[in-house]
């Protein structure tokens, strides 16, 4: 009686999306204080008794969830009919299942319908594959398409069958008809899983929302062209996805080799991708591929998607969210846009190697400085706590007169110099240290300090609570400061381009310098910079002694990244320079008067009823909680 009891409990609570969320959040951040008292979220907001009572369910849920689940992902390649099509999928999910797999996920348009055929064969082909998952006892997730009588233009759908052969899922991709909503999580074994068409992975409420509220596996089905595969970058749109929310990434992508008439040439990489970002298993090119993995579903922690969700910048915001995928409506509050003139801005990244010496750090600044200016540069930007280097010890060190004194050659050097220069270091603020960026006005004047938000060193920083502080001009274009770890929280570079970024300065102090290391960064970077701005990265140079007094200076990650302009996939890097340089710069004219985010290309993906929660976003990146300036503009 008492487990018939929790299990009807359990399937009423599933129901509930809110719930599903609050559950997600409370599996990973939890915790007792010392103090015994029940808190939770990275600022310690007392957990509400309400939320207290779920706990002994929490248990009884995890108990419901396998510890593991093995994947397979099927590399199609498309077939010229309907009839072939729908064959080929049977087919192969026996063979997916008769390798042990319990979710087998095919491309975008896999159970694809030439013009010609009926809604009532395409109904009856997608009947079929659900009879395959049930027949397999899997659970199946197809991307499907036909050609509505009377239109020229195929309607893309996406499947998801369970292994009674339910329909769980009818998804209708936003990209091309913003007038549907959202797809529902749902869940594969307990286990909750969200769904991306293709572009749909640039809408946010379809990329981002589930993880806040407890999808642990993001499957993206995709009929990516030849032309997105960038070898240099590799999965830099998925990889990224896994580490920016802690969960596993399933992309399900088609081979090269279409026949289906009209078909566009796939690239294949379909791949599995596990929270830490690396990768289970992957295919090359191959056609009808099938790729397995197991999940370790215990990695899947959402930790980075919870952080988000709860800092209290933006806590707010995320809630509304999930209060519109549950289905609640808000009225739509356009934001202010931020208005750039038409300018040109010459940007420039100074490649310097940060010492322990704090007198060192400051006269190489000063250095660069000069450069920039002989260089005829409008801003430079240097690495993240280039003042003091990253060294915990050198950090801790660095007081509160060295600092003042520091900061103070700096402005007189920039003010010298006429130049705008974004300088990171440490500050202490009431007694309190953060890992800042400093931006130095041409008059010598601070503009702005903006003080990390994504603290990824909780026990040497703490974290900023202002967006308002990210934002200066120069040459009268708006422009944005991030730092380290922020650059895995896109959406404030999203937010900020469609409040009128045109420029965004990212500090950073990359450690690794393998080729592996390398490749994740740019991928982080190429997500970063993606949103109509051009993007400049300033990191340090690191050194390898090669003899007594020899050293050979590696590269760092800074470049200029440029999605100004319409580009084909993703930002450009334009310039990296060579690792014995020392100012690089890039002249481009910066289009004005705002970023073209709001009214064309990827903000389009947002369907009407998200509008509002995006706008809202945009309000709260003009934030200072520290100031008591709420996302709305009035007082706390």
């Amino acid at each position: 009686m008492q487990t018939r009891s929790r299990g009807v409990l359990m399937a009423a609570l599933r129901g509930c999306e809110s719930f599903v969320a609050e559950v997600a959040r409370l599996q990973v951040v939890l915790r007792i204080r010392n103090s015994g008292e029940f808190r939770y979220g990275i600022h310690s907001q007392p957990l509400s008794l309400c939320v207290l009572m779920l706990v002994p369910l929490l248990a009884a849920r995890a108990a419901d969830e396998p510890r593991s689940l093995k994947v397979a992902v099927v590399q199609l390649g498309m077939e010229p009919t309907l009839a072939e099509n729908r064959d080929k999928i049977a087919r192969l999910t026996g063979e997916a299942a008769a390798a042990g797999a319990r979710l087998v996920v095919f491309p975008e348009g896999a159970l694809a319908a030439p013009p010609g055929n009926s809604r009532e064969e395409y109904d009856a082909a997608a009947a079929a594959v659900g009879q395959a998952a049930r027949d397999h006892r899997v659970y199946v997730a197809t991307g499907a398409r036909h050609v509505p009588a009377g239109q020229t233009r195929h309607h893309n759908q996406l499947f998801v069958f369970s292994p009674q052969g339910q329909t769980l899922l009818v998804y209708d991709k936003v990209w091309h008809a913003r007038k549907y909503d959202a797809p529902k999580i749902v869940e594969i074994d307990g286990v909750p899983a969200s769904f991306i068409i293709c572009a749909d992975r640039w809408s946010r409420p379809v990329e981002s929302l589930p993880p806040a509220m407890g999808a642990k596996i993001l499957i993206e089905c995709s009929n990516n062209f030849d032309n997105e595969w960038l070898p240099a970058l590799e999965w830099y749109w998925y990889v990224p996805h896994a580490l920016r929310h802690t969960a596993f990434v399933v992309f399900a992508n088609s081979a090269p080799e279409n026949r289906l008439p009209g078909g566009n040439r796939g690239h294949g990489h379909s791949a599995l991708i596990a929270p830490d970002g690396s990768l289970l298993a992957s295919a090359a090119e191959e056609r009808d591929k099938i790729v397995l993995a197991d999940l370790d579903l215990a990695q899947a922690t959402l930790d980075l998607a919870i952080r988000r969700s709860q800092h209290p910048l933006f806590k707010a915001w995320w809630e509304m969210g999930r209060q519109i995928h549950s289905g609640k409506d808000f009225p739509l509050a356009e934001a202010p846009v931020l208005v750039s003139s038409n300018s040109s801005v010459k940007c420039g990244f100074a490649r310097m190697s940060c010492t322990s010496s704090i007198e060192q750090n400051v006269k190489a600044i000063q250095d660069h400085i000069r450069q920039a200016a002989a260089a005829k540069l409008d801003l430079v930007v240097f690495p993240e706590l280039a003042v003091t280097g990253d060294r915990q010890e050198d950090i801790e060190r660095a007081d509160a007169a060295a600092l003042t004194s520091a900061l103070d050659l700096i402005r007189r050097s920039a003010q010298e110099h006429q130049v705008t220069a974004v300088v990171g270091a440490p500050s202490l603020v009431g007694g309190k240290r953060r890992n800042s960026a400093y931006t130095i006005g041409p008059d010598g004047s601070v503009l702005t300090r903006y003080d990390q938000i994504a603290v990824g060193r909780p026990d040497l920083f703490e974290g900023g609570l202002s967006t308002k502080a990210m934002w200066f001009q120069v040459n009268g274009v708006w422009s944005l400061l991030t730092i380290g770890d922020d650059a895995l929280w896109t959406e404030m570079a999203e937010l900020a381009a469609l409040r009128g970024a045109r420029l965004h300065c990212h500090l950073c102090c990359r450690q690794g310098m393998n080729p592996a290391e390398a490749l994740l960064h740019d991928q982080i970077m190429a997500n970063l910079a993606s949103f109509r701005t051009l993007t400049v990265v300033g990191s340090p140079l690191h050194s390898s002694p090669l003899g007594s007094r020899e050293h050979y200076f590696l590269g760092s990650g800074s470049a200029i990244w440029d999605d100004l302009e319409a580009g084909n996939w993703c930002a450009v890097k334009i310039q990296s320079g060579r690792p014995w340089d020392r100012v690089f710069s890039s002249p481009r004219i910066v289009p004005g008067p705002a970023n073209p985010m709001r009214q064309s290309g990827y903000w389009l993906t947002t369907t009407p009823r998200y509008k509002p929660w995006m706008m809202a976003g945009v309000a709260a990146m003009d934030q200072d909680l520290a100031a008591g300036v709420s996302a709305a503009g009035g007082r706390k």
